[in-house]
């Protein structure tokens, strides 16, 4: 008895060594498969970080992992030799993996020669997401074959120690010392079944967090996708308003160089024609040619006069002499005159001294509201407000005329027809101030420009 009793105790100890092989051979298949899909996702990160940022450091996770998958692969090769299935799924996802590399290789080499819109052209594709997606699959076929492999092997051992331990009821009843040797032995493997589900669920634990790190990677990039294209669209309505005021600019410095030259031909140009014609009289001696000198005076003091108003026109000379206010008060009365409002000028006390540029730029937002009400508004009331507003100089123009819908004004091809209100704006912005414009059909218009007399600005005029 004590024979077959070492025998079957050696017995039982050469299956649980073959057991504990086999199920050691195993877990080792399942590690390195684990390793193989934490390299999968390094690459991908490493991708995704150099596509963003552009710098090589972030592609150390890339060739790292490479590096890994290569080695990994010629141990899974050797760990599944006895496994032709799980030889070919190897062989798939070796094949998978050929063409990641050069599809890998055109994704860095487009980030490093186009920059992020040449990547994520590609990245737009959907092929290197459809190459990983392919890959984590063939590995995830490869990590279920080897957990099924386990387990049929633990059933297996399970299923020959149930029959071992049927056959040796009575041997181990006679021999107790026996049996505590072998509920040893089974303790043993119980442990480390235990540990071994306890690695499994760490496995599956770590899985799930390169999982959640992996969408939270895919977010960042969409989030950082969208703050850029939300940046270029800013750039290029910027890019566009600024051609159009450019456009606009020469086109009234073309018109206004027009009107003068018209001006100066028609009438100042006549006049001196005519006091030529008065002066060659003159020195001809003809008759009555003295009597013409009254007249040629008329022509130079009407001459001076219009000559005067232009210049006036151009700059008020009185914005340099008497200041803002009592230039607003002249435009103000030169356009009532002309349109036959009934006008009201309020103005504050203005204790501080006011930068030039800030007193040229609301002199000709003024004088541009007031043009613009006498041509469209058909107002007969008008009240220009200037005063200081905290640390603010603030002007207000408003008028109880016809209004208009503000909204198609602001529209790209309503600005290119109307400069005066884009105008009015920029001028306000140059100083570093701000324009409001309230206003609606049949409502009337309120325009109110800010300016913090602490910014100054050169290019106002």
């Amino acid at each position: 008895m004590a024979v077959v009793l070492v025998c079957a105790a050696y017995w039982l100890s050469l299956q649980q060594s073959r057991a504990a092989d086999w199920v050691s051979h195993t877990q080792e298949a399942l590690t390195t498969i684990a390793r193989t899909r934490a390299a999968l996702a390094d690459i991908q990160n490493g991708l995704r970080g150099f596509t963003i940022s552009g710098r090589e450091e972030d592609l150390e996770p890339y060739r790292n992992g490479f590096a890994v998958i290569t080695a990994d692969s010629a141990r899974l090769r050797a760990l599944v030799a006895n496994n032709s299935m799980q030889e070919q799924r190897l062989a798939d996802m070796e094949g998978e993996l050929v063409p990641r590399i050069p599809t890998a290789a055109q994704l860095i080499n487009a980030r490093r020669e186009g920059g992020f819109e040449a990547a994520r052209s590609i990245i737009d594709t959907g092929l290197p997401h459809e190459e990983m997606a392919r890959l984590r699959a063939v590995l995830k076929d490869l990590e279920v074959k080897e957990e099924q492999l386990l387990r049929g092997r633990l059933a297996d051992h399970e299923r020959r120690l149930r029959w071992s331990w049927a056959g040796m009821t009575a041997l181990v009843l006679a021999l107790f010392a026996t049996l505590a040797m072998l509920c040893l032995q089974v303790r043993r493997r119980r442990t480390a079944q235990q540990a071994l589900l306890v690695e499994m669920s760490e496995r599956t634990r770590i899985d799930e967090e390169l999982q959640r790190l992996n969408r939270s990677l895919e977010g960042l990039v969409q989030q950082r996708t969208a703050e850029l294209r939300s940046a270029n669209s800013g750039l290029l309505d910027a890019e566009l308003r600024l051609r159009d005021l450019s456009s606009q600019l020469i086109a009234a410095q073309e018109q206004e160089r027009r009107r003068i030259a018209r001006e100066l031909h028609d009438d100042t140009g006549q006049s001196l024609t005519v006091i030529r014609m008065h002066l060659s009289d003159l020195l001809r001696g003809g008759d009555g040619a003295t009597a013409r000198v009254p007249d040629c005076i008329k022509v130079v003091d009407a001459a001076i006069a219009h000559i005067r108003a232009m210049a006036l026109n151009l700059r008020p000379t009185m914005l340099d002499d008497l200041g803002l206010t009592d230039a607003l008060q002249w435009a103000l009365e030169q356009q009532a005159k002309a349109a036959g409002w009934h006008v009201e000028l309020e103005a504050g006390d203005i204790l501080v001294e006011l930068p030039g540029d800030i007193q040229t730029a609301c002199f000709r937002i003024a004088q541009e509201a007031l043009n613009n009400a006498a041509r469209h508004a058909g107002a007969s009331e008008v009240k220009l407000v200037l005063r200081m507003v905290d640390s603010d100089l603030e002007l207000a123009i408003s008028d109880n005329g016809a209004g208009f819908d503000l909204e198609r004004y602001r529209s790209p091809e309503e600005r290119k027809k109307h400069f005066g209100l884009m105008s009015m704006a920029e001028r306000a912005g140059l100083v570093g101030g701000s324009l409001d414009i309230d206003t609606a059909p049949g409502s009337g218009t309120r325009i109110r420009a800010r300016f913090p007399i602490r910014v100054a600005s050169s290019l106002a005029e």
